[in-house]
């Protein structure tokens, strides 16, 4: 253990200047007021302005042609997609909210 350096060595700092810059940092931070946010995101909650991404109804409408001129159940496309079958389902029927994972799946297997 020759080439091992035991030595404590112990570094000293000024204190006082550290503080100054972080008083003077402080001063210049931009504040963010959270509760406007908060009440914005409410108020267009209420206006009705946010809705989910629902499936296009010509990509739904294409994909059930697809699978029935291929003879494919839901219970086929959604073991070759590994998803649940009601995911197929929600996909088919339009109630199911926009996934991009999903929708690049179907697009996958179509082509």
């Amino acid at each position: 253990m020759e080439h091992q350096d035991w030595e404590t060595h112990i570094v000293h700092c000024k204190m006082g200047n550290a503080t100054n810059v972080k008083k003077q940092n402080n001063s210049k931070k931009k504040r963010h007021n959270y509760y406007n946010k908060e009440d914005k995101l409410n108020s267009q909650i209420e206006e009705g302005k946010l809705k989910h991404k629902k499936i296009s109804n010509d990509l739904k409408e294409e994909f059930k042609k697809w699978r029935n001129s291929r003879g494919f159940t839901q219970k086929d496309i959604a073991n070759k997609l590994a998803v649940p079958v009601q995911m197929i389902n929600k996909f088919e029927n339009g109630t199911m909210n926009h996934d991009p994972k999903l929708v690049s799946k179907i697009k996958r297997i179509m082509n």
